[in-house]
C-alpha cells in the first residue's frame, strides 16, 4: 500500500475525514438496525431502515449529477457532512423528549439519505480531482482501507456502547464524526474550476451526461459489475441482524464483532491488493473476487458458533475488496467533466437495485430462514463471476 500518497495534503485531509466519519458509520448501522428491531418487534425492521435509506437516491440521483459538475465539490461535500450531522439528531431528540417509535427512525434515515445520495457521488469525483489517473487504484485502495479501519473501530464498539448506554448515544457520536469530517474537507486547498458553468441549461447538461454514458459502452461492465458486488453488502446488512438473533442466538455485542470482522478482512485486502494485482492481473481478480465470495457466503450460512462466523465474515470482507478494482476501472475510463453525472446516473440503478433487494429480503425473511437468503446472494455473485468471465476477452481488448 502506497502511504506516500498521504503527502498530498488534500488527499490526506479527505481520507482523514472519511476515516473518522467511518467510525460513526460503523456504529450507526448496528444502532439503527438494533433500535428498529426493538421498537417495532419485527425481524424485517432492518430492511425497512435500509429501504428508507435507498428511496432518496432513487428519486434524486438522476438530477444531482449536474450540480456535482457545476458546484465546487469541496464545499458541497462539507455542507453535506454538516447536513447529515443535523439530520442524525432527529431520533435522539425524540427519544429524550417524547416517545420514540420505529417511524421516527425511518424518517431520520430518509433525511440523512437525502444528503448521502449526493455525497457519495461527490466523494468519488473529489478523489478524481485530487489524484492523477495513474494513482487512482492506489488512492482508492488506501482510502478504502482507512474507511474500513474506521468501520472496525465503530462496529466493534457499537454493541458495547449500546449495552452500556443506548443506541441513541451511538447516533450522537456519529453526529460528531460527520462534523469533524466536514471541517477537514473545508480545510482542503483547492482551486479546481467546476466542469460546468451554471448557465441555466440544466436539461441540456443532463442529456449530455446520458449521451456520454450511452456512447461509452465500456463503462457499463465496471460500473454495473461493481454494483452487483455492492449489492452483497446491502443484502448482508439486511440479513445479519436476524441471522445473529435467530440462527446464532446472540446479542448486540456479537453483532458488532461480526460486522467488525468484515472490516478487518477488508483492511487486510488493502495491504494485499497491489501484490495480488501484480501477480494475477486486475481483470482476473475482477472475476475471482465474486466467485470466491459466493463460496464464502455459502459457507457462512452454515455457521453455528461465533468464532466460525467471525472467520468467514473476515474472509468475506477480504474478498469484497474486488469492488475497488471495478470502481477504479470505471473512474479511469470516465472523463472528469462528466464524473458527477455518470456517478449519479449509475446511482439510479444502484438505488433501484438496493430498493428491490431490501423489499425482497424483508418479505422473504418472513417466509424462509436467513441461511437460505445467504444462498440466494451467493447465486447473484456466481452470475457476476460468469459475466466477468464472458467479458474478460473483450475487456482486455478495450483496455489495450
Amino acid at each position: 500500500m502506497n502511504f506516500a500518497l498521504l503527502n498530498n495534503i488534500n488527499f490526506r485531509l479527505l481520507v482523514s475525514g472519511w476515516g473518522i466519519s467511518a467510525i460513526g458509520n460503523g456504529m450507526q448501522f448496528i444502532a439503527s438496525s438494533w433500535l428498529a428491531t426493538e421498537l417495532s418487534g419485527k425481524g424485517y425492521a432492518a430492511a425497512l431502515v435500509l429501504i428508507a435509506q435507498t428511496i432518496p437516491g432513487l428519486l434524486l440521483a438522476p438530477f444531482l449529477g449536474v450540480f456535482i459538475d457545476r458546484l465546487e465539490r469541496r464545499k458541497l461535500a462539507a455542507f453535506l457532512d454538516f447536513f447529515r450531522a443535523t439530520g442524525l439528531l432527529i431520533v435522539p431528540l425524540v427519544y429524550w423528549f417524547a416517545r420514540a417509535e420505529a417511524w421516527h427512525l425511518y424518517a431520520m434515515t430518509f433525511v440523512v439519505a437525502l444528503a448521502d445520495s449526493l455525497y457519495w457521488a461527490t466523494r468519488g469525483a473529489l478523489v478524481r480531482e485530487v489524484m492523477p489517473k495513474d494513482k487512482l487504484l492506489e488512492a482508492n485502495t488506501l482510502s478504502m482501507t482507512v474507511v474500513q479501519l474506521g468501520m472496525i473501530v465503530g462496529a466493534s464498539a457499537s454493541g458495547f456502547i449500546i449495552a452500556a448506554a443506548s443506541p441513541v448515544t451511538v447516533m450522537l457520536l456519529n453526529t460528531v464524526t460527520y462534523l469533524i469530517s466536514g471541517v477537514l474537507t473545508l480545510l482542503m486547498c483547492m482551486t479546481v474550476k467546476p466542469a460546468l458553468e451554471a448557465r441555466g441549461r440544466y436539461l441540456e447538461d443532463l442529456q449530455a451526461g446520458w449521451a456520454y454514458l450511452r456512447s461509452n459502452p465500456n463503462l457499463w461492465f465496471p460500473y454495473f459489475g461493481g454494483l452487483m458486488l455492492f449489492s452483497t453488502i446491502q443484502t448482508i446488512n439486511v440479513l445479519l441482524v436476524p441471522f445473529v438473533k435467530q440462527v446464532l442466538n446472540l446479542e448486540a455485542d456479537a453483532l458488532g464483532l461480526i460486522d467488525a470482522a468484515w472490516a478487518v478482512g477488508a483492511v487486510a485486502a488493502g495491504f494485499a491488493m497491489a501484490k495480488a494485482v501484480t501477480q494475477f492481473g486486475r481483470e482476473r481478480l475482477m472475476m475471482l473476487s465474486p466467485l470466491l465470495l459466493a463460496l464464502c457466503l455459502f459457507a457462512f450460512s452454515f455457521s453455528s458458533t461465533l468464532w466460525v462466523a467471525l472467520m468467514l465474515y473476515a474472509l468475506g470482507g477480504f474478498l469484497i475488496r474486488g469492488n475497488v478494482l471495478y470502481r477504479t476501472t470505471a473512474q479511469e475510463r470516465t472523463n472528469l467533466d462528466f464524473q458527477g453525472r455518470v456517478e449519479s446516473m449509475v446511482g439510479v440503478v444502484s438505488s433501484l437495485a438496493a430498493l428491490l433487494i431490501y423489499a425482497l429480503m424483508g418479505v422473504l425473511q418472513e417466509l424462509v430462514s436467513p441461511r437460505a437468503l445467504y444462498w440466494l446472494q451467493s447465486l447473484v455473485l456466481l452470475a457476476l463471476a460468469f459475466w466477468a468471465w464472458r467479458m474478460l476477452p473483450k475487456f482486455k481488448t478495450a483496455s489495450a
